[in-house]
C-alpha cells in the first residue's frame, strides 16, 4: 500500500475513496479538484463501477469519502435529503438546518 497523504500540506484536499474503485484509500489532491481527479488518483472504476451515479463534475472537499456504488448499488440518501456523493440538497425534504449550510442562504 502507499504511504498515507500529508493532510497538512497547504494547498489541497485530502478524500477517501471507497467502492468499486481500483485502488480504494486516501488521496491528496490539488485544491479545487473534481470527483473525476478522485476517481483517476484512486485507479479509475472497476468496470462494475456505475459512474453515473456519481457527479463526476462536482468539486470534491476536504476530509470527505467518496464512495463509488455498482452497478445495481442504491447510495443511502443522508438525512438531510441530500445525495451522498453529488452535493445537491432535495429542498422539498431538507430541513431548516440542512438549508442553512448552502452557500449565500442563512
Amino acid at each position: 500500500p502507499a504511504p498515507a497523504p500529508d493532510a497538512t500540506a497547504p494547498g489541497g484536499v485530502v478524500v477517501h475513496v471507497v467502492g468499486a474503485v481500483g485502488t480504494p484509500g486516501v488521496v491528496r489532491l490539488d485544491a479545487g479538484a473534481r470527483v473525476a481527479d478522485a476517481l483517476a488518483a484512486a485507479g479509475g472504476g472497476t468496470p462494475d463501477a456505475d459512474l453515473g451515479a456519481l457527479n463526476l463534475a462536482r468539486t470534491v472537499t476536504d476530509g470527505e469519502q467518496l464512495r463509488v456504488p455498482v452497478v445495481g448499488e442504491q447510495l443511502a440518501a443522508a438525512p438531510d435529503g441530500s445525495a451522498p456523493d453529488d452535493g445537491l440538497v432535495d429542498l422539498n425534504r431538507a430541513d431548516a438546518t440542512a438549508l442553512q449550510e448552502l452557500p449565500g442562504v442563512g
